[in-house]
This record gives structure tokens, C-alpha cells and sequence, in this order.
């Protein structure tokens, strides 16, 4: 109910021909993985991860790290697995989300925060290969945002109170299909 009190949906700060863009996987299994670059994907055939990801734009680069680390929360991932078909993830997923009035604080911060997420992230990357029948050796960045969680909550601490959330309410945030988002 908190989070759809906020009338204002993520739609509203996407822009059709933005010069700042941050990239969401498709498939977000148990994380929401998103970037502020390309990760790396070679396929026998020469396909590349654009399949893969959706690209979103903004005006601005603070605008566009506020909004990755919007879609790399605990919130949205929530909002996803109670809104969306827990499998993928849609432009309908992300555009509907409802993000409220961010205030220019709050946006510096969540862009800060998002920042070293991404440091963290590729810190603990990693090159992942597979063989498939229809591309032959597939080559791919493989990312394990469980072991950034610890940024991820700073980032829900944030939105917790953007959205007016009690201590108990972000306690079940943070913990909200634990066992399974922190499994090896």
C-alpha cells in the first residue's frame, strides 16, 4: 500500500531519447541485475547479449543511476515478484513501478549508492561458459549480486524512507525470500 500511495511511476523518468543508459537482464531469477554498461556476451554465432538486456534512457546520469539502483532494490524486486509473472522481467515491470516524487537528495544518494554497486558487482564478476547447439561456445560476464547484497540494503535503506516504511516493515523487505536469494 505505501509504495502504490506513490502515484508517479518509474515510466515517467525514461526518456525515448536519453544520452545516459543503464542495461536490465530480462531473466532476473532470485536478483534484479542491472549495469551502466554492456556485459560482455559471445556466442558461437556472433550473437551478442542485447537479446538479453533492455536498455533504458534518461536525461541525465544522475537520473539514470537513481533509477538502477530503483530496479537493483529489494523494492522493485518485491514489487516484481508480487506485480510480474516471476520469470521476466517486462518494460510493462519496470514502467509500471511507482517511484513517487524523487527529491534531488534522494536521487544524489540513490545514484551514489548504485555507483558502488557497480564497482562491487564487477568486483565480483566473473567469466561464465556454456556450450549450446544452436551457438556453439557461449561466452558471457556472470554476475553474483548475493555477495553485493550488503549494498543493495543500503539502497533499500534508503527507499524505506522515501516510502515511509516501518523498522518492521524494512526487516521484511530485507529479508523477504532470504534462504533462497543468499544460497550459493
Amino acid at each position: 500500500e505505501k509504495m502504490l500511495a506513490k502515484k508517479e511511476l518509474l515510466r515517467t523518468l525514461v526518456k525515448k531519447n536519453g544520452r545516459h543508459s543503464i542495461y536490465y537482464q530480462r531473466g532476473p531469477v532470485y536478483w534484479v541485475r542491472v549495469t551502466d554498461f554492456v556485459p560482455y556476451f559471445e556466442g558461437g554465432n556472433g550473437a551478442n547479449s542485447r537479446s538479453h538486456l533492455e536498455e533504458l534512457r534518461f536525461e541525465n546520469h544522475e537520473t539514470s543511476f537513481a533509477t538502477g539502483a530503483l530496479l537493483s532494490s529489494s523494492f522493485f524486486y518485491f514489487w516484481f515478484i508480487s506485480q510480474g509473472n516471476c520469470r521476466d522481467l517486462t518494460r510493462n515491470d519496470v514502467f509500471n513501478f511507482p517511484v513517487g516524487q524523487l527529491l534531488p537528495r534522494l536521487s544524489l544518494e540513490l545514484a551514489r549508492a548504485f555507483f558502488y554497486l557497480v564497482v562491487d558487482l564487477r568486483e565480483h564478476s566473473g567469466r561464465g561458459t556454456y556450450r549450446s547447439q544452436g551457438s556453439g561456445q557461449v561466452e558471457f560476464d556472470t554476475f553474483y549480486p548475493r555477495l553485493s547484497r550488503s549494498f543493495i540494503q543500503s539502497i533499500d535503506r534508503l527507499l524505506a524512507q522515501h516510502f515511509g516504511l516501518t523498522g518492521e516493515e524494512l526487516d521484511f523487505l530485507l529479508n523477504y525470500d532470504f534462504k533462497y536469494r543468499v544460497k550459493p
